[in-house]
């Protein structure tokens, strides 16, 4: 999986070893909803480690693969409140995901979602996320890549309807 680092580059969490230096990976911290924002407070210091099904989704151009039962930002540009949905409901459903740099751009750009195929057992490492932060995952390797958002699990606070206007700079 890849993460969005301080530096404008994605990392391979796949790869990591135990020695990651200064890695900091970029998530939206939606825990205080007045002061919601982008953060790279987070040190890769502590990956998360377990096997489960995977998707391979086509989002615009690109081709990502994340676990099953993560979820995904979805929105639309012509209205204003973006979401948080399974991806396990994407399935033969026209919805559009929110892409951006958080660290470059300016406007997202809405690509369309399009389930390619699963599978049953994939080994997953990823960051641990604090409740109510998705994470930055970009769809490219290399430097200044475009994000799209996901997040591996939903706290007790809903996190729907979430203003379009953070993404906008």
């Amino acid at each position: 999986m890849l993460i969005l680092t301080n530096e404008n580059s994605s990392y391979q969490t796949d790869n990591a070893s135990t020695d990651v230096g200064d890695i900091y990976y970029c998530t939206l911290d939606l825990s205080i909803p007045k002061e919601a924002d982008f953060h790279f407070n987070n040190p890769l210091v502590f990956l998360e480690s377990f096997n489960s099904p995977a998707v391979v989704m086509k989002i615009g151009p690109y081709t990502i693969s994340l676990p099953y039962d993560w979820y995904i930002m979805i929105g639309d540009k012509t209205y204003g409140d973006l979401e948080i949905l399974p991806i396990e409901d994407l399935n033969n459903r026209a919805f559009t995901t929110p892409v951006i740099n958080p660290l470059t751009g300016f406007i997202p750009d809405y690509y369309e979602i399009e389930i390619l195929t699963t599978y049953n057992e994939v080994r997953w490492f990823f960051p641990k996320l604090n409740l109510n932060n998705i994470l930055a995952v970009p769809l490219t390797a290399g430097h200044n890549p475009p994000c799209a958002f996901f997040v591996s699990e939903l706290s007790g606070k809903k996190l729907d309807q979430i203003p379009a206007a953070l993404l906008y700079r």
